[in-house]
């Protein structure tokens, strides 16, 4: 089986006429036949029905043409990025990500990236998850990191790259600040301060205490952690957070107490559905793929999640 054949077999099966294919792959038309009758010999097995005016697909022809552009697909995309290297025309890449990235260390992954690739000017700005999602969508930014995110139906491409736990931040004051883990029933008549409602932390919070039965009371709405903290030390509430943030962030003067059920969150990078024909962003996404952990689970989630 040779590529031409392939390409040939494409033609026929899109215009549905021999005449028709031959002018796209630039053959006569008997020659285009040979090809054909020659493809049919090699697989044992007829593709086309030429019985009637137009020519169609039979079921084994219809699973070779999906299995046909598949290759061909790769191999033109193939060429593109070899050309983009060959041509030192990797283009640009213009990153997103959630406000505490930097707990996940994915500063270092983009850095990284930049210093490996110095020809690929990148670029980064900050968001909500509901920002950067929309920015994807409409092709404002090329890539982004989000926490947990329901895919389904997006035209994107995602990829797991770590998981986290939802943990209580206290002020070491707070009545239940000695507790070792506390039950989220526990905390329904505390005051909560939570991310912006843009944000997936905040719905993964909402909705873990819709599951155990109440709607929490929320007093404080802030973008920014530190604002948080500030406000847990004044007594002002308490909060539900990533557990990789608390431990970066909290300091002193607040406790971290694991909370039950179990909320599990990830961090996923996202690129759009067709992002491999952008030489940038599939190094990029190549390259983030490789150094990180794909779908890694600390033992102390994984035991949490069985």
């Amino acid at each position: 089986m040779e590529f031409y054949q392939l390409q040939s077999a494409i033609a026929i099966a899109n215009t549905k006429n021999f005449t028709k294919a031959a002018e796209l792959v630039n053959v006569s038309q008997s020659a285009l036949s040979q090809q054909i009758a020659k493809l049919e010999s090699e697989l044992g097995i007829q593709l086309f029905d030429r019985s009637g005016k137009a020519i169609t697909l039979l079921p084994a022809g219809e699973e070779f043409i999906k299995c046909a552009e598949r290759i061909v697909n790769d191999y033109e995309l193939t060429v593109r990025v070899m050309d983009a290297y060959k041509h030192n025309k990797m283009g640009s890449i213009r990153i997103g990500g959630f406000p505490i990235i930097s707990c996940y260390h994915l500063v270092e992954v983009i850095t990284g990236f930049m210093a490996q690739y110095p020809d690929i000017k990148t670029s980064y700005e900050e968001a909500e998850d509901m920002e950067l999602l929309e920015n994807l969508k409409t092709g404002a930014i090329d890539a982004c990191f989000l926490s947990s995110m329901d895919f389904e139906g997006q035209k994107l491409k995602h990829y797991d790259l770590m998981y986290d736990s939802i943990v209580a931040v206290l002020d070491e004051s707070h009545p239940l600040a000695n507790r070792t883990s506390l039950a989220l029933k526990e905390l329904k008549n505390e005051q909560f301060i939570l991310s912006s409602d843009i944000s997936n932390h905040y719905y993964d919070v909402v909705n873990a205490c819709v599951k155990e039965g109440f709607e929490l009371n929320l007093a404080f709405s802030c973008r920014d952690v530190a604002t948080m903290f500030s406000f847990i030390k004044q007594k002002a509430g308490i909060t539900l957070l990533s557990r990789c943030v608390a431990e970066d962030r909290a300091g002193e003067g607040l406790v971290i107490i694991p909370v039950k059920p179990m909320i599990t969150r990830k961090v996923v990078l996202a690129a759009r559905d067709n992002y491999e024909i952008n030489p940038a962003i599939n190094t990029f996404v190549d390259y983030v793929r490789r150094i990180t952990l794909p779908n890694s689970i600390p033992g102390d989630l994984r035991s949490g999640m069985t």
